[in-house]
C-alpha cells in the first residue's frame, strides 16, 4: 500500500512539472511575441567599431570611381611606340569602344573596353579578335558604366 502511495505522489510530481515546463514556455513565448519595439523596426546592440568601419568603407568607395570588372587586353611589351600605334589602330578600328593605355615596368600594355561580366567581355573579344588576334580577357577595375535616361 505505501508503494501506491508514493508511485502516485511521484505521478503526480511528474505531471505538475510538466505542466509547469510547458506553462513556461507559453508565457515566455507570448511574451518574446508581444514586446514591440517600434512597427516594422528591429532593435540591434552593434559595437561602435563596426560603424567606424562602414563610414570608411564609404568614404573608400566614393574616392575609388570604379568596380571590378573586365577588360580585353590587345597589347603587351616593352616598346612604348608599339603600344602607341596598336592603341591608335584599335580606336579607328573600333571607335565606339574606349582604349586605356598604362606602364607596369617594363611593359607597356594596352586594354580596352569596361565590361562588367565575363560573358560580356567574350562577345566582344570575340569582334576585336578579328583585328587583334593575340587579345584576352583580364579583371581590371574599370569606370562605372554610363546609365541611359529618357
Amino acid at each position: 500500500m505505501k508503494t501506491k502511495i508514493v508511485a502516485t505522489l511521484n505521478m503526480f510530481k511528474e505531471i505538475k512539472m510538466i505542466i509547469c515546463f510547458k506553462l513556461v514556455f507559453i508565457v515566455g513565448t507570448a511574451w518574446a511575441q508581444t514586446m514591440p519595439i517600434g512597427k516594422d523596426s528591429l532593435m540591434m546592440n552593434v559595437d561602435s567599431r563596426v560603424s567606424l568601419l562602414q563610414q570608411k568603407y564609404i568614404e573608400i568607395n566614393k574616392k575609388k570611381q570604379s568596380i571590378s570588372g573586365y577588360r580585353i587586353q590587345i597589347h603587351f611589351g616593352n616598346d612604348r611606340e608599339k603600344a602607341k600605334e596598336v592603341k591608335t589602330k584599335f580606336l579607328q578600328t573600333f571607335p565606339d569602344i574606349q582604349a586605356y593605355d598604362s606602364y607596369q615596368s617594363p611593359n607597356f600594355r594596352v586594354r580596352v573596353g569596361d565590361y562588367r561580366n565575363k560573358l560580356e567581355a567574350t562577345k566582344y573579344l570575340k569582334q576585336i579578335s578579328i583585328a587583334f588576334p593575340s587579345s584576352f580577357i583580364v579583371t581590371d577595375d574599370i569606370k562605372f558604366p554610363k546609365l541611359f535616361t529618357d
